[in-house]
């Protein structure tokens, strides 16, 4: 297990909270901020996994067992921590919600927690290792982001007024 990617994903979560708490707004307590992170962590770490081990199963050829309790207990063991990472990614920058730029950025660190994860886990020595934990870290880990980022966030809004049309 590569511990330099495991802490660099870790450094990358816990950077977008201290992010949160520099550039706070006015109305941003230390509470509403642990409130959203926990939100996100409660939601992404909670729903990210299950999505993930869908994808998985139809992008991977996976042996049946994985598609009983087995399938959920791989699920929550590989996919948990980055889900985890990501919802507190999501909490710390819901703040900064003004269009669709943030949940994209949200969705991409959810793909580049999952890849470097399994990346961890498995090691990259060989290149088909890379290519496996994109198709079981980086793939799974964008599609469960996109549906969590959907469910925390709502659909992101498109500016109104004369400033948004370009007036």
């Amino acid at each position: 297990m590569n511990q330099f990617l495991l802490a660099l994903i870790v450094l990358l979560a816990a950077a977008s909270v201290v992010y949160r708490y520099v550039r706070r707004r006015p109305h941003d307590t230390g509470r509403a901020i642990a409130r959203d992170v926990l939100a996100g962590v409660a939601v992404y770490g909670l729903i990210g996994p299950l999505i993930g081990l869908l994808v998985v199963t139809f992008t991977i050829s996976l042996p049946a067992t994985l598609f009983s309790l087995d399938g959920v207990r791989t699920a929550y063991l590989f996919g948990a921590m980055p889900a985890v990472l990501c919802g507190v990614t999501a909490g710390a920058f819901k703040a900064a919600r003004t269009s669709w730029r943030t949940p994209a950025w949200i969705c991409v660190a959810g793909a580049l927690y999952g890849f470097l994860f399994i990346l961890s886990v498995f090691g990259a020595h060989r290149l088909g290792y890379v290519i496996d934990a994109a198709k079981a870290g980086a793939l799974p880990g964008l599609a469960a982001a996109i549906v969590c980022t959907l469910l925390f966030y709502g659909r992101p809004r498109q500016a109104s007024g004369p400033a948004a049309q370009g007036q």
